[in-house]
């Protein structure tokens, strides 16, 4: 059978993305299916894992530009409808997060998961380097983004 080509049919990637997120009362169209542990939803579009917010937008708005993010005005993670989505750079993002009281909480802020001795006691064993972040974040239940960012000085900086 020389020179006949594989003829697979490929699902439209609309049909397919449509296929997965949920109408809510609020407007949000809610990702259902797979998602990575900060939340927010994976979808696959010409062969590359992208962030499901950004696969609608680029769907159903148009190209990202380089330098530029897809943002939420619902602040809803899981959100992929593109009437809630737009265009910032990574500066805007942190002026967003700051004007909607969305910044990362400081060890004062009544919200935080983790207390001044905990993040002393977590700053402790990643400088002795016998446990993995992630079993550090298993052992205070928090994330192994938040044991990155107190190792990086992302987070909890001001804690000495």
């Amino acid at each position: 059978m020389t020179g006949v080509r594989n003829m697979r049919k490929t699902r439209d990637p609309i049909e397919r993305f449509n296929e997965k997120y949920e109408q809510v009362a609020s407007g949000c169209w809610e990702w259902q299916a797979g998602k990575k542990s900060n939340g927010y939803g994976q979808f696959t579009l010409n062969g590359k894992e992208e962030r499901a917010h950004r696969a609608a937008y680029q769907l159903f708005v148009g190209p990202i530009p380089d330098g530029q993010q897809v943002l939420h005005k619902c602040d809803n993670p899981v959100c992929v409808n593109p009437d809630h989505l737009f265009l910032g750079t990574v500066q805007d993002n942190m002026r967003d997060k700051v004007v909607k009281r969305r910044q990362q909480k400081s060890i004062n802020h009544p919200s935080c998961e983790l207390s001044e001795s905990d993040v002393l006691s977590i700053k402790k064993l990643l400088s002795e380097g016998g446990m993995m972040q992630k079993d550090i974040a298993a052992t205070f239940q928090v994330s192994q983004s938040t044991v990155s960012d107190i190792k990086h000085g992302k987070r909890f900086a001001e804690v000495a």
